[in-house]
């Protein structure tokens, strides 16, 4: 149309002509402007009905029925409402550029949202396989630990029907041996062989029963027989019966302790306590060490310490120290593993506690914290100890106070 009344223009044959546009686009060079500007007379406006059309070819490819005359609403622009139609349309246009402004925030909120749901998936299933996975360690670590309290149990039951076994022969031949060692026949080297052969008889017996009390702890059979004795000078004796295993590995017993200490506790039990701490410390102390044995009284009770100069204990063995059948050593130590776990055993059964501190390569320090107990209990007497005579082989022994504080050396 514009080119129409633009041609009719040049040829001054435009008087009296009114050129009509079909499609007053609000678009700049669009019909619409083209009448405001008075380029032609008239256009015609109407909705251009895309979705019309392509109904109409949808049904004619489809061979469905459909309306061959189609008529849209249309509406003529002239110059005198060119400038309303042109407002509508720039208004139509700012709604159209808000709509697609808005249609861009939601498809980013939506791609947001899709992605967090994405993630918040990824984080459920993550969690899930943690869950699981903690499920199947927790299964895993009962299963483990079930395993192995059956094997302790296993190992329990076996050296304990083989201690039942051996405890009755190994008590048979102990009595003919004490006998024999004590009789003034036996001269040098037979008597030497017969001090072996009653030596190692102890020990067996030792840990025969040491195995049958493991069994009672475990049974809850074992019962804590109190009396009351005063502790010093059975420290004293029971380390004398480790003299020679020193005194061959050139190892020092040093003894620590007060004058005398009065207390309420399991007499056996606390012999077997320091026997085993003891003979533990001697296996791993080399040559030119020191063994120190401390007594320290308090308000609360007693504190019975073994501290080595050994190889000490690896940090990652000592939650299991004290475990049954469980051996810091890599190497053959000759024991059972059950030594420290009647230590604590015994500890626990008189109330008491155990706990180990160690450094590799500086040593280890066993103490049993043994309370103070207010039961009625026998006293032993001093006439149960052997003679003076028979004690008085221990290298050095110290008196110490409360405050563990040393006092005077006192050889003996």
């Amino acid at each position: 149309a514009q080119g129409a009344s633009d041609a009719l223009a040049r040829a001054h044959r435009n008087e009296g002509v009114m050129v009509v546009g079909i499609d007053g686009l609000p678009s700049k060079g669009g019909g619409l402007e083209a009448v405001r500007e008075k380029r032609i007379s008239a256009s015609c406006i109407y909705p251009t009905r895309g979705d019309l059309l392509l109904e109409l070819a949808h049904n004619i490819l489809e061979k469905k029925a459909f309306e061959r005359e189609n008529r849209l609403p249309a509406a003529l622009v002239t110059p005198e409402n060119a400038t309303l139609f042109y407002m509508q349309g720039i208004e139509l246009r700012r709604q159209y550029q808000r709509l697609e402004t808005l249609s861009k925030s939601v498809e980013e909120k939506v791609a947001q949202y899709n992605n967090q749901k994405i993630l918040l998936v990824l984080l459920i299933v993550i969690f899930l396989l943690v869950v699981s996975g903690g499920v199947i360690m927790l299964r895993y670590s009962r299963l483990k630990h079930r395993l192995a309290e059956e094997a302790t149990n296993a190992k329990l039951r076996f050296f304990t029907n083989v201690s039942h076994e051996f405890r009755t022969p190994l008590t048979l031949i102990a009595d003919p041996i004490d006998r024999l060692k004590e009789s003034d026949r036996l001269e040098g080297r037979d008597k030497q062989l017969m001090e072996v052969a009653h030596r190692n008889v102890k020990i067996l017996l030792h840990l025969v029963n040491e195995i049958l009390d493991l069994r009672k702890v475990q049974n809850g059979a074992m019962k804590p027989q109190w009396v009351r004795f005063d502790c010093v000078p059975y420290l004293r004796l029971w380390m004398t019966g480790f003299k020679s295993w020193a005194e061959r590995i050139n190892v020092q017993l040093v003894l620590e302790a007060p004058e005398s200490y009065e207390m309420t506790a399991d007499l056996t039990k606390v012999e077997h306590i320091l026997y085993n701490l003891l003979s533990n410390a001697l296996k791993f102390t080399p040559e030119g060490g020191t063994i120190t044995i401390a007594l320290r009284t308090f308000h609360a009770g007693a504190e019975l310490s073994v501290t080595d100069t050994g190889e000490g204990i690896a940090e990652e063995k000592l939650p299991h120290i004290f475990d049954r059948f469980f051996q810091a050593a890599d190497n053959a130590s000759g024991g059972t593993g059950v030594g420290l776990a009647i230590v604590k055993a015994y500890a626990e059964a008189q109330g008491g506690t155990v706990y180990v501190t160690s450094h590799p390569g500086e040593g280890s320090c066993f103490t049993v914290f043994l309370p103070v107990r207010d039961v009625e209990a026998p006293t032993v007497p001093e006439s149960a100890l052997p003679l003076e005579a028979e004690v008085r082989d221990l290298a050095e022994v110290y008196r110490v106070g409360e405050s563990g504080g040393m006092d005077d050396k006192l050889l003996v």
